[in-house]
């Protein structure tokens, strides 16, 4: 009864109304068992002759009652819903992250710093790219300043040597301190030596 209810969005009780009335006009035929085993329903559309006929407020006696035609909009046991078109609208993109950011940032800089496409180590860089964002605070702008940075040094050491995002998260503590020591050093140097335009 829990199955039909859910099915035909009725409630316990009213299924079981709508069973009685079914069994009462011969539609279904009940085997009831015993003890607390289900009773078995079976369907007998035709068993009661003229089940098919339904009396009508205007029924003349000695007359046959007027018989039921078709329901309109009746839904056959075959009928398949019809398919859902797809939507026209595109989906929208998810947002960028900060990841895949900076992996764009670093491509077009290396680009640009060494006029050839920079190939990527799947994990190795995934995973130092990971551990620079991680620390708090960071951000994809943020590490490609440094980056841009150093690539425009030419006297540190470690900056020299950044060809690749593994070298930038394993020695990022000594680029960034031959970054400092050369704003510490320019910031010593005299303003007559001192390149115009503030381009230190």
């Amino acid at each position: 009864m829990e199955t039909l209810a859910a099915k035909c969005d009725l409630t316990d009780q009213g299924v079981r109304n709508q069973v009685k009335k079914l069994v009462k006009a011969g539609h279904i035929e009940v085997e009831r068992s015993a003890g607390r085993k289900s009773n078995r329903y079976t369907v007998t559309p035709n068993s009661v002759e003229g089940s098919r006929m339904a009396p009508t407020p205007n029924n003349v006696e000695g007359k046959p009652p007027t018989p039921l035609g078709p329901t309109p909009n009746a839904v056959g046991p075959n009928h398949k819903e019809p398919s859902i078109e797809p939507s026209t609208f595109a989906p929208q993109a998810a947002p960028e992250s900060e990841h895949q950011c900076f992996m764009r940032l670093w491509q077009a800089g290396y680009e640009k710093k060494f006029k050839r496409a920079y190939k990527f180590n799947g994990g190795r860089d995934g995973k130092a790219v990971k551990e620079l964002l991680d620390e708090p605070g960071a951000t994809a702008d943020d590490l490609m300043d440094v980056v841009a940075r150093a690539w425009r040094n030419t006297a540190g050491y470690w900056c020299q040597r950044l060809t690749d995002i593994h070298q930038l998260a394993t020695h990022f503590n000594e680029i960034q301190f031959e970054l400092n020591d050369e704003t510490a050093a320019r910031s010593r140097r005299p303003a007559a030596d001192r390149p115009v335009g503030g381009n230190f």
